[in-house]
């Protein structure tokens, strides 16, 4: 399984902000589908194109090809409570969120978590995230 860094600002694995389609594809391939500007690769990697063709936004869902860090932890096989409270060492969330609780969007570091359901011990349901994602500065404005 290989294994995607998230560099703030900048990347997920090899597909970096700013990148063409041309040049993502010459990094991981062409895309198992297209939607209007997403294009979804290696199923669990997603890149959006701005109208200029450029990489603005990436995310990363679970995927048996791939895994996804960020300051040492796997995004999406760590507890979301300890994924958050070491990423609100580098920022804050916005608390205004309306789908705070399944979304976390942390403004000024254009970065954002997301899961389907907000958090049942008991069922053992929402206590992981299930995508993450970098965007373009200003993006999330």
């Amino acid at each position: 399984m290989e294994i995607f860094e998230i560099q703030l600002g900048n990347s997920i694995g090899p597909v970096k902000l700013g990148m063409t389609e041309t040049e993502v594809i010459n990094v991981i391939g062409a895309p198992n589908c297209i939607y209007g500007h997403r294009h979804h690769f290696l199923d669990g990697l997603m890149v959006d194109f701005d109208n200029e063709g450029r990489v603005e936004f990436i995310e990363a869902a679970v995927s048996e090809l791939f895994s996804t860090t960020l300051l040492g932890f796997d995004v999406h096989r760590a507890l979301a409570t300890n994924v958050l409270e070491r990423i609100q060492l580098e920022g804050n969330y916005d608390h205004s969120d309306p789908e705070l609780g399944y979304s976390y969007v942390f403004k000024e570091l254009q970065l954002s978590f997301w899961r389907p359901t907000l958090p049942d011990l008991e069922e053992g349901e929402g206590l992981y995230f299930q995508s993450v994602a970098i965007a373009s500065e200003g993006y999330f404005e």
